[in-house]
């Protein structure tokens, strides 16, 4: 490859780099449910800035995407596009997950613990293991719960049934 085509190569990456960037910058805050004015109000700059960056007019600085990593609780090497395959490995959320996610990092602090607490038992953060073992002992009680409900109910019918004889007698 000649030194001219190594630029052009190069110059190519970084034009997709940069995009990558612009798109996820503008994914962020519409999964967010921002508008440009508002995220421009958190972050410090005018809505002009924020839309010349999600269109690719401007290269952000580390200050602004720090300043976005900061607003929507993700990383620069997220919001610039790099991901470990080996730590997303099983992590695929879908569009409705992602917008739950984002709900639930806006409200304020006292709504996350009370989703934190009926999501979680009130307890720390659980391996799967746990959470699955937790779950099939919820569900161990339920089966036993619900055959102790179908005796009750077995039990009343035998008992109007002899109520009902005793009376025809």
């Amino acid at each position: 490859m000649s030194s001219k085509d190594h630029g052009q190569d190069n110059s190519r990456k970084q034009e997709e780099s940069l995009h990558r960037v612009n798109l996820n910058m503008r994914k962020l805050r519409i999964q967010a449910g921002m508008t440009q004015r508002e995220l421009g109000e958190k972050i410090g700059l005018d809505h002009r800035s924020i839309s010349a960056y999600e269109n690719g007019h401007y290269e952000p600085g580390a200050s602004v995407i720090i300043k976005y990593c900061d607003v929507f609780h993700t990383t620069p090497d997220e919001l610039l596009g790099y991901h470990s395959h080996e730590e997303n490995a099983g992590w695929h959320l879908s569009e409705e997950e992602v917008k739950m996610i984002m709900a639930y990092r806006r409200r304020p602090e006292y709504v996350q613990t009370s989703v934190k607490t009926l999501c979680l038992h009130g307890m720390k953060y659980l391996s799967e293991e746990e959470d699955i073992r937790q779950d099939m002992e919820w569900v161990e009680n339920r089966k036993r719960q619900m055959k102790i409900q179908k005796n009750m109910e077995k039990w009343a019918r035998n008992a109007k049934k002899a109520s009902d004889l005793k009376g025809k007698e």
